[in-house]
């Protein structure tokens, strides 16, 4: 199993992921590792310390946070950014 690796998000329509949002409304940095493990894929999502608390944790919930501002769930997002299997 190769080690996770930092990859950049990109929405359905291939804009650049800024962020999560916050329950209080606002929108924190996001940053993301992707690893293939036992073939499947697994995203693992990191926040500011800070932040945590304040992020959803359920797939439901979540919305990440495009460079536009348009929000999108997280399935639609790691739809469009898996990396191409090697």
């Amino acid at each position: 199993m190769a080690a996770p690796e930092t990859i950049e998000l990109r929405a359905p329509n291939e804009k650049k992921i800024t962020g999560a949002l916050k329950r209080t409304g606002e929108v924190c940095p996001v940053t993301c590792r992707f690893a293939r493990l036992h073939g499947d894929p697994n995203f693992f999502y990191e926040f500011a310390s800070g932040d945590l608390r304040d992020v959803p944790s359920n797939d439901v919930e979540l919305r990440l946070v495009d460079e536009d501002g348009e929000r999108w769930t997280r399935s639609e997002v790691e739809w469009a950014s898996m990396p191409p299997v090697r």
